[in-house]
């Protein structure tokens, strides 16, 4: 996890396997957890952020996210 330099939001460096090409991709953190929220990598990003993985509502995590990206 680390700010960007030019507008410094939070971002995420995703940097796959080997077997998986070993591409390093850049991920503003919202669109990461929309995208691999259930993975491990996702788990390991919401605890983080202190954000608990198992929130029962949509409404709550979002809200959660935001005020964590916010900070």
């Amino acid at each position: 996890m680390a700010r960007r330099l030019d507008d410094r939001r939070l971002c995420v460096f995703h940097i796959a396997s080997g077997r998986s090409g070993g591409q390093i991709v850049t991920y503003d953190i919202d669109a990461f957890l929309i995208r691999d929220r259930y993975s491990p990598q996702g788990q390991a990003l919401l605890e983080l952020l202190g954000i608990p993985a198992t929130d029962s509502t949509e409404a709550t995590f979002d809200e959660r996210l935001a005020g964590a990206v916010s900070a």
